[in-house]
């Protein structure tokens, strides 16, 4: 009779545990790339190369791609899956209504769809959400039918769409985000947010990457809108081309290399898109940026409004004249009141730093009885030195940037800074509320 041998069954299990990994590993993906494709609009020829493009690449397959895409003059919600450099219809149906009629629940409603899909087969360790549209920065803009409480009022001055080399901005081309010109509709700073927090909690976990390709929205405002719900966010700070992001570039190098982080293919998205616009256009910008690193930098941005305050009181006309002289000097995109917040931190630096060596009088003036003692340099001190903590916040939550030569310089984020009055929308951002920087521009404009 002969022993029993345990090196049998521990064989066993060990290929049994081989094959589970195995089977485990093929059934993750690493990403899924979800793109809510917003064309129903002047966009639609621009959605269409885009898509070609995303059709030129040999996908790994731990990489999903798919798209839900409104296209004009049809009542569908068009739903695909890119499998061997082919468009496969993935759930595309005829509804009650043309996509766009509510583009917050659409967007829950396409994450979900992705999840189940993607679930069936591979169940993704990473998530980019990439909303594809026209942009429009922080403000709501006032359509007609969307306000309410002012009903056929259209805005105070005429601002474009995505800037197209050769089209027209005719009257009533104003334009939150993923705009739809059959519905009406589109999606505002607070409606972002709800969005945001919606397909996270489908997700089950923060969005590891949303890229906007779409105009003027990165925006430390835009950024603070889906803290704690994003990583990362890529975006532009001025307006984009009518192309896009380059979806060939990307996704290749993401198919090379699958196993990306968000910040790598945050990169990617933004390094693809320098080397692409490079000698076509100069007034580009694309930037990468860690959302939690906007908490530190709103932050200092609170203490910077305290110190010029601090001025303000001890020299009201030279703290004012101050500001006003640094942001005329900063630089400013297609809607000019937003600025660039590396730009205006500079020029900040440079109008204050001339008052922290107050000249002598030639003759000292009598004191007269009672008066304080201006005490300007000390504080203008203060708000060089708190500027000078904020100069690296800001670099460090820019991961990646390209710009073209028109904006040589620019640091990635931008801020509302308008010279005139503050839009009323701006003050119901979370922004503003928990900063109180609207009441602090208007002060300073």
């Amino acid at each position: 009779m002969t022993k029993p041998s345990i090196l049998k069954p521990i064989f066993i299990f060990v290929l049994a545990t081989i094959f589970f990994l195995n089977t485990l590993h093929s059934a993750l993906a690493n990403w899924n790339h979800v793109s809510y494709m917003q064309a129903d609009n002047n966009l639609a020829p621009f959605a269409e190369f885009n898509v070609r493009e995303m059709l030129k690449v040999n996908l790994h397959p731990s990489i999903n791609v798919l798209l839900e895409w409104d296209k004009p003059n049809d009542n569908t919600t068009w739903r695909y899956q890119v499998i061997n450099k082919k468009l496969l219809n993935a759930g595309t149906f005829t509804g009650t209504h043309d996509l766009g009629a509510n583009p917050v629940q659409e967007l829950i409603d396409m994450v979900k769809w992705a999840k189940a899909l993607t679930l069936k087969k591979y169940n993704a360790l990473r998530w980019c959400i990439n909303l594809w549209n026209h942009g429009y920065g922080i403000l709501d803009p006032r359509l007609k039918g969307i306000n309410r409480t002012a009903p056929g009022q259209t805005g105070s001055r005429h601002l474009p769409w995505l800037m197209i080399p050769g089209m027209p901005y005719g009257e009533g081309d104003f334009r939150g985000i993923l705009f739809d010109d059959s519905q009406n509709t589109y999606v505002t700073a607070a409606g972002l947010t709800r969005a945001v927090k919606g397909m996270r909690d489908v997700i089950g976990n923060k969005i590891d990457l949303m890229s906007m390709d779409a105009c003027l929205m990165a925006m430390i405002e835009v950024g603070y809108q889906i803290k704690g719900l994003v990583d990362i966010l890529v975006a532009a700070e001025n307006t984009e081309p009518g192309n896009g992001h380059h979806y060939a570039a990307y996704l290749s190098e993401l198919s090379a290399n699958p196993t990306m982080s968000a910040e790598q293919l945050a990169t990617s998205i933004v390094q693809t898109y320098g080397r692409f616009y490079a000698g076509k256009d100069s007034a580009i910008t694309l930037s990468a940026i860690k959302i939690d690193a906007l908490i530190p930098l709103k932050n200092n941005l609170m203490q910077l409004m305290t110190a010029i305050n601090a001025c303000y009181a001890t020299d009201a006309a030279s703290t004012r004249a101050a500001v006003r002289q640094a942001r005329a000097k900063t630089m400013v995109f297609e809607i000019p009141d937003y600025i660039d917040l590396l730009s205006f931190y500079n020029r900040l630096n440079r109008e204050f730093a001339t008052k922290t060596t107050k000249p002598k009088p030639k003759q000292k003036p009598k004191p007269k009885p009672n008066q304080k003692p201006v005490q300007f340099s000390p504080a203008a001190t203060n708000v060089c030195t708190i500027i000078a903590a904020g100069i690296p916040l800001i670099r460090a939550a820019v991961v990646a940037n390209t710009v073209g030569r028109d904006y040589a310089g620019a640091g990635g984020i931008s801020i509302y800074f308008p010279r005139g009055p503050v839009d009323s929308s701006y003050r119901i951002t979370q922004f503003a509320q928990d900063t109180g920087w609207d009441k602090f521009i208007a002060k300073y404009r």
